[in-house]
């Protein structure tokens, strides 16, 4: 009896059953990010292709892919729902509306998965190339 109400004091009161695990989202050369926003923000603007592999299924903010950005998103199977408001979109000051806006010379690869929004106007704006394989908008 003892030992169990020191177990449950060590788990209530510290050790490592208090340590938070960061829930990751996307990988990209072996980095994890626990937003698919922080993965393509850092993706360099000089055209080399990255590969952004989703994780799980996740929701999140919309997703810019700038200028000179150079994108293939694995969405290996899963689905990226973003929201869960409006506040999660993207777009130009005074037109936030998109899930996905892909600027000029930016080139996107989107596979294996979904995309979607249930608060999005315009679900991909899309001015640079896009290719879907496999893919559901």
């Amino acid at each position: 009896m003892i030992l169990v109400v020191i177990l449950i004091a060590a788990v209530c009161f510290g050790g490592e059953a208090d340590a938070i695990v960061p829930e990751y989202v996307a990988e990209m050369n072996g980095k994890q990010y626990e937003s698919l926003a922080d993965a393509v923000a850092n993706v360099p603007a000089d055209n080399t292709p990255h590969t952004i592999t989703l994780l799980n299924h996740a929701t999140g903010d919309g997703i810019d892919a700038g200028e000179g950005q150079n994108i293939i998103f694995d969405f290996n199977g899963y689905t990226y729902t973003v929201g869960p408001d409006e506040s999660a979109l993207v777009g130009p000051n005074g037109t936030v509306s998109q899930a996905m806006r892909i600027l000029n010379n930016a080139t996107i690869v989107m596979k294996n998965g979904t995309l979607n929004s249930m608060t999005a106007r315009m679900l991909v704006n899309n001015y640079g190339d896009l290719v879907l394989e496999d893919f559901i908008l």
